[in-house]
């Protein structure tokens, strides 16, 4: 079986698990997110989900007892609304 190993010690079995990331469950950690994506790094994420509630990024994120975990395609598009105010 075939490893496929990303930043942050995050591990993938197998390819075809780090494809049906790409489009089935967007619903991520954040290690995954941060394996995935160059920007934001765990820091600048952790920095985000601590300021969640003045940054605009509530609807992101949701939380599981201690694990935070990331709606990826929410986190873009608040992302991109924000660029658009600022224009």
């Amino acid at each position: 079986m075939n490893s496929i190993y990303l930043s942050y010690s995050c591990k993938f079995t197998d390819a075809v698990q780090l494809q049906q990331m790409t489009k089935e469950n967007r619903i991520w950690t954040l290690r995954q997110f941060c394996a995935y994506y160059a920007w934001p790094t765990i820091a600048g994420m952790r920095w985000i989900v601590f300021n969640k509630h003045t940054n605009g990024y509530r609807d992101a994120f949701l939380k599981r007892g201690k694990t935070v975990l990331v709606d990826v395609d929410r986190f873009w598009e608040i992302l991109k609304e924000q660029n658009k105010k600022e224009e």
